[in-house]
């Protein structure tokens, strides 16, 4: 009976050793975990197109200065100026005119119109306008009086000061006179001249205008 069972043993402890195998490996197989799947990828279409940059404003050229046109000559001046178109015909009766085209510089205090129209009524029915001025000693004195209107200089109003002032005719002068804020001009006459406006600016000197025509003492005569 030993004999038999001995002999049934190494079957017995072959069949458990493959029955434990088959066990461990179903129990491995079970306990392994699976890879984790790989996500999927979403590719950019080729097809669309990246943004484009916003376009920079380019700025806009400087435009360019306006050219300032230089300042007329005093003549100039004067001839576009409303209140003096009757100074600007007594200038065109003489040689003055073309005097004050040159390089000066100048300063002329010219009468405005309603001046120009008082000294006509002070001498008389026989002169209404300066075509009356027809002889030689006539033209002679108008141009004696203009000439006393006109000092060298450019002479602004921020440069007025009391006391004589020579005139562009020979022995002659006009007197600044200081009242309040500002001045009146004296002439040969009694009566002062009272300023209008100052500082016309022009090319080769300055334009102030008065009230009042200017009598150098060489034409008192002609107006007394």
């Amino acid at each position: 009976m030993k004999t038999k069972n001995l002999a049934i043993a190494p079957k017995v402890f072959l069949i458990l050793l493959v029955f434990l195998v088959m066990v461990s490996g179903c129990s491995s197989s079970d306990d392994t975990v699976a890879p984790p799947e790989p996500e999927e990828i979403e590719n950019t279409p080729e097809s669309e197109e990246a943004e484009e940059p916003e376009e920079l404003e380019v700025p806009e050229e400087a435009e360019e200065p306006e050219e300032v046109e230089p300042f007329t000559s005093i003549v100039e001046r004067i001839e576009t100026t409303d209140e003096l178109s009757l100074f600007a015909e007594a200038l065109a009766k003489t040689d003055l005119a073309e005097t004050l085209n040159g390089e000066g510089p100048f300063t002329v205090f010219a009468p405005t119109d309603a001046a120009v129209q008082q000294l006509f009524v002070l001498l008389g029915d026989e002169y209404n306008s300066f075509d009356d001025f027809g002889n030689i000693i006539e033209r002679q004195i108008l141009s004696e009086i203009l000439l006393g209107h006109i000092v060298a200089g450019n002479i602004t109003s921020d440069d007025f000061v009391a006391g004589s002032l020579p005139t562009l005719l020979p022995d002659d002068a006009i007197e600044f006179i200081p009242i309040e804020n500002t001045f009146v001009i004296k002439d040969a006459s009694d009566v002062r001249a009272n300023f209008v406006s100052f500082d016309l600016e022009a090319s080769n000197g300055t334009v102030h205008t008065i009230d009042k025509i200017l009598i150098p003492q060489k034409a008192l005569a002609l107006v007394d």
